[in-house]
């Protein structure tokens, strides 16, 4: 299993930016996890996915 944590800053909020990370992960396929608004105006994305992914 591969778990990551981002912090996306700059201008994400109001322009669709979680919906498009929704969505690629559904592309992808296998992916599963959260993104959310920050208080401090960033956007953090936790996901995870099967390691078999990424050979």
């Amino acid at each position: 299993m591969q778990k990551v944590r981002m912090i996306a800053q700059g201008r994400v909020q109001g322009v669709g930016f979680r919906w498009g990370v929704y969505s690629l992960a559904l592309e992808i396929g296998g992916i599963t996890g959260r993104v959310w608004n920050n208080d401090d105006g960033t956007v953090e994305i936790l996901a995870q996915a099967d390691s078999r992914l990424y050979h």
